[in-house]
């Protein structure tokens, strides 16, 4: 049900800054690219590579919302708390695992940035400028937790896990590329972890300002 609504927020989101566009034939963007995620590499880890669909608006030459959808495949496996079933799976110092094997993420992000000096544009009409800003995200998965530390029966149940975090990015625009970095800090379900990205504009309504 979680994705369905992801989905849908996404969808109208596009829908709605297209609608503007007809209107308003300047300041819109859609960018796809790659992330990579950066946890300390404890258990909750969130850690891993993934790509991203982001819609752009800038209502003035100096402002810049973006929401981001980033599904991100995990590093490694589904560990979440110290302990675990027997010594011999164990894969990390400090801790163990009932379960292991791929998993993934799905993180969104609302994100406002500040557009820093005055705004460039190269031969092509493309924006060539640099920002900073904040962050307000989530983070959605199903991972395995231990539910039961019997002697020799240890027991486990997969659940869905939301957290939310907020943070600060920062980057540089170049023409359809947009390189940024950002840290976010969330719940106890997850690590802090450092993000760097890279993004191609894809589609985008724009002119230069007269």
């Amino acid at each position: 049900m979680k994705y369905k609504i992801i989905a849908f927020f996404l969808v109208t989101f596009i829908m709605c800054l297209d609608c503007y566009a007809q209107e308003n034939p300047r300041n819109i963007s859609i960018q796809t690219g790659l992330a990579y995620n950066q946890s300390d590499q404890e258990f909750n880890t969130t850690t891993g590579i993934g790509v991203f669909f982001e819609a752009n608006y800038h209502p003035t030459e100096d402002l810049r919302f973006s929401f981001r959808f980033e599904p991100t495949a995990l590093a490694y496996g589904v560990a979440v708390f110290p302990g675990g079933c027997t010594e011999e799976h164990r894969r990390f110092p400090g801790f163990t695992s009932c379960r292991e094997g791929a998993n993934y993420i799905l993180n969104s992000y609302l994100k406002a940035q500040l557009l820093l000096g005055q705004p460039r544009f190269d031969k092509k009409d493309k924006l060539i400028q640099g920002y900073i800003g904040a962050h307000v995200a989530m983070l959605s998965h199903q991972r395995y937790i231990i539910t039961s530390r019997e002697p020799g029966n240890w027991r486990d149940a997969r659940k869905n896990v939301t957290n939310f975090g907020v943070g600060p990015n920062i980057g540089y625009i170049l023409g359809r590329w947009d390189v940024s970095a950002s840290y976010s800090f969330v719940g106890t379900e997850f690590r802090d972890f450092l993000g760097l990205n890279l993004g191609y504009t894809i589609w985008y309504n724009k002119k230069k300002a007269n």
